[in-house]
C-alpha cells in the first residue's frame, strides 16, 4: 500500500529510507539534486488514517469526530493517540508507532500540533523511521504549516484518496536532528521541524558559544544566543530574530544570532549537509539552554555541547499547489509580505 512520488522523466527509484511506506520519483531536475518537491500518487487507494488533534480544543475536537466519521463510511481504519481514544474516541484505532500501520496523516490545529506529530514517530533515543505523508488543516492562529482551511477537508480528503488516478504535491520539509552531550557523554536525541534555539534564559550574563561547522572552527558567538533553523523554520522564530526567509525546498539550514554583542556578527546560511557542533566553553560565564521547537528544553553546562545535522527523515507534507507556492501565498495572506497600495500611472509629458 505504498505510494509513489512522481517525476515525469527520471525516476529515482525506491526509498522507504525517506517516506514511510512510500516509493519516490521527484519534480525537480535531477541534475539539481534537490529532491525535495515531488508528486504523490498511491499505488492503491489508502487503507489507514492517523488523525492528530490539537490538545484541549473543543471545535478541533468536533472536528477530528466528523472527520473520522467520514473515513470510516469509506472503509478506512482510523488511528488517534492513545489518550484521545481512551478519553474521546473509543470507536478508533490507539495509534502505536511501533505496531500500528499508517498510510497517511491528517492534522486538525495548528503548527504545534504539526510539531507535534513528528513526535509521534519517535522511538528509543528518539531513533525516527521514515514518515508518512501529512495533511494540515489550520485551526489555529497563523499556521504557515496548515495551508488548507477545515471547511474543505472533505474535498481535499477526496482527492487524497484518489491520488492513484491523479497526483498530489508535496514538499519533503527537512528537519534537524540534535545530540545533546555532557563532556563526552550523549544525554538526549530529538528532532525539530522549526529550530533549535540555544540561550543564557533567566541567566543576567550574555551566553558564550564556540561555533563549529564540518569540524572547522568559525567562530565564538557572544549574544543572548544563537538559533538554528530549518527553512521551514525560517519563518518563524529566525524571521523575528532578523533572520532570512526561505522557501522550504531550498536545501540549507540558517544561523542566526539573538542579540548579538557585535556591529558585525550577522545570520548567515550553510548547506544542508554541513555538521554542526555549538560547544559552552569551559570558561563561559553561565550555563546555556537548548529549546527545541519552542517545546523541550534542556540545559547545557559548561563543557558541554550540542551537534545538529540534517535528519535523513524528512516530513512530506501534501501541497495545494505545485512547488512553494503554498508557501508565496501564505507570506502574502498571513504576513501581508510586501503588500503596497497600487499608485496612479504618471501622466505622459
Amino acid at each position: 500500500r505504498g505510494a509513489l512520488f512522481s517525476e515525469p522523466q527520471q525516476p529515482i527509484g525506491p526509498a522507504g529510507d525517506v517516506v514511510h511506506g512510500a516509493r519516490l520519483q521527484f519534480d525537480d531536475a535531477v541534475t539539481l539534486k534537490l529532491r525535495r518537491r515531488a508528486r504523490l500518487v498511491w499505488d492503491e487507494p489508502p487503507k489507514d488514517v492517523l488523525l492528530v488533534k490539537r490538545w484541549r480544543d473543543a471545535p478541533a475536537a468536533n472536528a477530528t469526530r466528523e472527520v473520522a466519521q467520514w473515513f470510516r463510511q469509506r472503509d478506512v481504519q482510523v488511528h488517534v493517540e492513545r489518550a484521545v481514544q481512551e478519553k474521546e474516541m473509543p470507536e478508533c484505532h490507539a495509534f502505536d508507532a511501533t505496531t500500528s500501520r499508517v498510510d497517511f496523516c491528517v492534522t486538525l490545529g495548528g503548527d504545534g500540533t504539526m510539531l507535534h506529530l513528528a513526535g509521534l514517530f519517535a522511538g528509543e533515543w528518539n531513533m525516527q523511521s521514515a514518515l508518512p505523508p501529512v495533511i494540515s488543516f489550520g485551526m489555529g492562529s497563523l499556521g504557515f504549516l496548515t495551508p488548507f482551511p477545515f471547511e474543505q477537508y472533505q474535498d481535499k480528503l477526496a482527492r487524497i484518496m484518489a491520488a492513484h488516478k491523479s497526483p498530489l504535491y508535496v514538499t519533503l520539509r527537512t528537519r534537524l536532528r540534535c545530540e545533546v552531550y555532557e563532556g563526552q557523554e550523549l544525554k538526549m536525541v530529538t528532532h525539530v521541524l522549526n529550530e533549535l534555539a540555544v540561550d543564557r534564559g533567566s541567566n543576567p550574563a550574555l551566553s558564550t558559544l564556540d561555533c563549529y561547522i564540518d569540524g572547522n572552527y568559525v567562530t565564538t558567538v557572544h549574544a543572548d544566543g544563537l538559533l538554528v533553523a530549518t527553512p521551514s523554520g525560517s519563518t518563524a522564530y529566525n524571521m523575528a530574530a532578523g533572520g532570512a526567509m526561505v522557501a522550504p525546498s531550498v536545501p540549507c539550514t540558517l544561523l542566526t544570532p539573538l542579540a548579538a554583542h557585535s556591529l558585525s556578527f550577522r545570520p548567515f546560511i550553510v548547506p544542508e549537509s554541513s555538521h554542526i557542533e555549538l560547544k559552552v566553553p569551559h570558561n563561559a560565564r553561565t550555563d546555556v539552554i537548548a529549546t527545541f521547537d519552542g517545546r523541550n528544553t534542556v540545559s547545557i553546562p559548561r563543557g558541554g555541547s550540542v551537534k545538529i545535522a540534517t535528519s535523513e527523515f524528512p516530513i512530506p507534507i501534501i501541497n495545494m499547489h505545485r512547488y512553494d507556492i503554498d508557501w508565496f501565498n501564505s507570506l502574502t495572506h498571513k504576513l501581508s509580505w510586501n503588500t503596497h497600495a497600487t499608485q496612479l500611472p504618471l501622466e505622459r509629458p
